[in-house]
C-alpha cells in the first residue's frame, strides 16, 4: 500500500498546479474541529484575508480560502468576557470621574474657607494696627498739647520736647 503525500498547499488554500500537482488533492473540508492537522488528510483552509478586511472577495463561492465567520464558543465567550470587562472598566471610570468632581469641589470649599480665613486675618491685623495707629495719634495730640501748654506756662519748650 502506498501512502499518498497530501498537497500542503491545497490543504491549506490554493495550489497553482490544481489537477497537474504530482500530490494528492483532496476537495473535502474537515469539520471535525478536534483532528490532529498533520495527520488528516482532508482540506483546513486558511481565512481569506480580503474576506476577513473587506468582507468581499472576487473569487467569491470558487475561492479556495474559507469565507466562514461561524464564531464558536470559546470566541463568543471571549467576546462576552470582553464586554463585560468594559463594561466594569466603563462604570470605574465613572466612579473614578465623580471622585474627581468630589475631589475638586472639596479643593473649591477648601480654598474658599483659605480665602475667608485670611481675609479675617488680614481684617484683624488692620484693626490691630488701626488701634495703633490711633493709639500713637492720641498719643501724638497728648504730647503736641503737652507741648502748647508747657509753651504757655514756662514760655519755652524743653529740648527733647521740639520737633
Amino acid at each position: 500500500m502506498t501512502l499518498e503525500i497530501v498537497c500542503k498547499f491545497n490543504k491549506f488554500g490554493y495550489c497553482k498546479f490544481e489537477n497537474r500537482c504530482f500530490r494528492k488533492h483532496n476537495d473535502e473540508i474537515c469539520e471535525n474541529g478536534g483532528c490532529s492537522i498533520s495527520e488528516c488528510a482532508l482540506r483546513h483552509p486558511r481565512k481569506c484575508r480580503y474576506y476577513l478586511e473587506f468582507q468581499y472577495c472576487k473569487f467569491g463561492i470558487y475561492c479556495k480560502f474559507s469565507h466562514k465567520t461561524v464564531k464558536d464558543k470559546d470566541s463568543m465567550k471571549e467576546i462576552n468576557d470582553l464586554k463585560e470587562k468594559n463594561k466594569m472598566l466603563k462604570e470605574k471610570i465613572k466612579e473614578k470621574e465623580n471622585e474627581i468632581q468630589m475631589k475638586e469641589a472639596e479643593i473649591k470649599s477648601m480654598k474658599e474657607n483659605f480665602e475667608k480665613e485670611m481675609k479675617m486675618k488680614d481684617m484683624e491685623e488692620l484693626k490691630k494696627f488701626e488701634a495703633q495707629r490711633n493709639d500713637l495719634h492720641v498719643t501724638q495730640m497728648l504730647f503736641d498739647s503737652f507741648k502748647e501748654e508747657m509753651t504757655y506756662k514756662y514760655g519755652y519748650v524743653l529740648q527733647y520736647c521740639r520737633n
